[in-house]
Parts: C-alpha cells; structure tokens; sequence
C-alpha cells in the first residue's frame, strides 16, 4: 500500500486486483500448514479481496457486521495484539484507510455520534480537511495538539476525534518516541470504543480521517 492509501481510493483495476492475483498465485505452490501460519496475512487476503469487489463500501459493511470468521481476527489484531507486533511487515492500517474510505460513501455515522453537533468541531473537522487536501503537515499537528490538550473535555466532545489526534500526532511527530508514544495509547483509546463488530463499522464510518492518520502512522513507526 503506498502513502498515498491514507486518503486517497486505490485503482482496484490497476492496483488491487494485480496484487490479489499475484497472492493467491504465491498461496497456491505452498503446502497447507504454511498458508494458515500466518492469522494477518489471511485476514490481508481477505480483505484485499472484498476491496476488489466492492467500490462503494456496501460489501464492506456487510462483511464486518455479518462474517464472524473475518471480524473475530480483526478483532483480535485490534484490541488483543499489541500492533507493533505486526503492523511493520503488514499495511493493515492501509486496508482500514481503504475500507474507510470507501464505507462512508455508502454509510456514514449520524454527526452526533462524530461529535459534529457544534459549529466549533465542524469547523475543526474543516480545517483538518484542509490541511491533508493541501499537504500542511503542520497545520495537521498543531491541529492535533491543540485537540489533544483538551484533555478530557475532548474525549467527552469526540472520542472519535481524540483518537483521530493521537494518530495524527503521531504521523506528524519527528520525534521516534513520541510516535511510539502516541500509536500504542492510540490502541488504548480504541480498545475502550470498540467491543463488537459494530463498533469497529463505525470507527469505519466516520467522518474523521481516523484511519489515514492510523496508516501514516503506522509507516512511521515502521522506519522509526
């Protein structure tokens, strides 16, 4: 997955599909046991295959809510796993930019569960927008730290924004650290969001660019 997954839909014809192809093509000269060795690279494959198949994010919801044999890895990866463990050899965070992006075109959350009821959040939803659309990295962490240093009253105003700013924080961090830092309580803030299925569908739902920062983030920790 290149950087440019974070916020951008990947061509499924010039990208995905060649790339889910080649896979199963490697899967398929290796004997059984080695092809269930690995629980992320099957859930990999899995979810390459469903982004192949479904541009408008409705086959995405479907499978998260109703495919227990796919979610309960996910689930595993998400909240059980510390994900340095695995998140440097596999985009997964690439994938769950690309399920989010293309979920919201088909379901979006009400804004009251984004936290978007006042002018204020709108506004500074607005101004991140802005700032992935034209590259200011560092708008998008002064953005990011300025939410931060709400502390609580911006865990009560967005869960969902708070998270999106530990993770922004740490894609724009230069410090190794702090990048660290942020990425594992980032999975500490998710492991109190999400408990079910449900709930990993509307972190995919949201309006917040939570999972492009995840992904960048995740890169960033992968080379720090």
């Amino acid at each position: 997955m290149p950087a440019e997954a974070a916020f951008a839909l990947v061509n499924s014809t010039d990208v995905l599909e060649p790339a889910m192809y080649s896979v199963l093509e490697d899967m398929s000269q290796l004997a059984s046991p080695a092809k269930d060795s690995c629980g992320v690279g099957k859930v990999i494959v899995q979810l390459l295959s469903i982004m192949v198949n479904d541009q408008k994010g409705e086959l995405i919801g479907k499978q998260i809510l109703e495919n227990q044999p796919l979610t309960d890895p996910i689930m595993t990866m998400l909240l059980d796993i510390p994900w340095s463990q695995y998140q440097p050899m596999w985009p997964l965070f690439g994938f769950f930019a690309q399920m989010a992006i293309r979920r919201v075109q088909s379901h979006q959350n009400d804004l009251a569960v984004d936290g978007l009821t006042t002018q204020e959040l709108q506004a500074f939803l607005s101004a991140m927008d802005v700032s992935i659309v034209t590259g200011d990295l560092k708008s998008v962490k002064d953005l990011a730290a300025a939410y931060l240093e709400a502390g609580d009253d911006g865990v009560r105003e967005s869960p969902i924004a708070f998270v999106t700013a530990l993770f922004a924080k740490a894609a724009t961090s230069d410090s190794k650290e702090e990048i660290a830092e942020f990425f594992s309580v980032a999975q500490t803030v998710i492991k109190k969001m999400v408990f079910s299925p449900k709930d990993f569908d509307t972190l995919l739902s949201t309006r917040w660019p939570l999972w492009g920062f995840a992904y960048l983030a995740s890169l960033k920790t992968a080379y720090a």
